[in-house]
């Protein structure tokens, strides 16, 4: 079943992703401004632990690996995209949480905003007010599961025409490969 959200306010994001097993990126990449940004999405998936799944993009691909987060698919087609997500799954979400947590405070405004200000004013900026552990948002925590509970997967879809081609595609893919995977 293919669920799309909604619009939601960001303040009711965490909540709303809080209880997924992994958090897709999916952006088109003929679009330089998609190619070449960090979206807040991977902040938003790192201050809920929920490891990542993301286009290896000059600005994407390498804080995913740096930071252990998650897995960068290199083929924007549905089965190079459903090999990432599989490769994320395979692992307990547990097993990603402590990556996440270290990397939730090095994604956040107050980190990334010094370097920011001086990339803009050409100064140095005085990065030693910059919190040096910057506490998430609280999300709801997950119930630990059984081994054998079916994976939810939910797509946020923020254009609906070429991602959500992608997206069922993608669930094909997937229900394929893992049936215990459910794609909402």
């Amino acid at each position: 079943k293919l669920f799309i959200a909604p619009p939601v306010a960001h303040d009711a994001l965490l909540d709303l992703i809080a209880d997924a097993d992994a958090g897709i990126i999916i952006y088109d990449d003929s679009i330089l401004n998609n190619y070449y940004c960090e979206p807040g999405k991977l902040s938003d998936y790192a201050f809920s632990q929920i490891p990542v799944v993301a286009p290896d993009f000059p600005t994407i691909g390498p804080v995913v690996r740096s930071l252990g987060i998650g897995s960068c698919f290199a083929s924007f087609t549905p089965q190079g995209i459903a090999e990432s997500i599989v490769a994320v799954l395979s692992r307990p979400r547990d097993t990603w949480r402590p990556a996440l947590k270290a990397a939730a405070p090095q994604l956040s405004w107050e980190t990334q905003a010094p370097s920011l200000l001086s990339a803009i004013s050409g100064d140095a900026v005085d990065t030693s007010l910059a919190p040096r552990h910057v506490a998430p948002p609280s999300a709801p925590a997950a119930a630990s599961a059984p081994e054998k509970k079916p994976i939810d997967i939910l797509i946020l879809i923020e254009h609906a025409d070429r991602e959500l081609d992608v997206a069922c595609l993608i669930r094909a893919i997937i229900e394929e490969r893992a049936p215990r995977l459910r794609v909402k």
